[in-house]
């Protein structure tokens, strides 16, 4: 997602699983960790055809402070 400084990152993603949240509106993020942190939602993000039709729920995660573990050259 960004280049936070120079060898360190910020990572981001999400996964549907098939549900329903109980409550109305999105959860707030958890932070789990030194810059790792998830919140649940209502899916909207793009999804497999497999979920069509069905009730998803969306596990959102950002990492950040990830080092650079390429061997080729980080962008700037």
């Amino acid at each position: 997602m960004a280049r936070l400084t120079p060898g360190c990152h910020q990572y981001g993603g999400w996964y549907h699983f098939v549900g329903v949240l109980e409550t109305h509106g999105d959860f707030a993020a958890v932070t789990y960790g030194d810059g790792f942190s998830c919140s649940m939602l209502k899916a909207s993000a793009p999804r497999l055809s497999t979920l069509d039709g069905l009730p998803a729920v969306e596990l959102e995660f950002t990492a950040e402070l990830v080092p650079w573990g390429l061997r080729e050259p980080e962008p700037a």
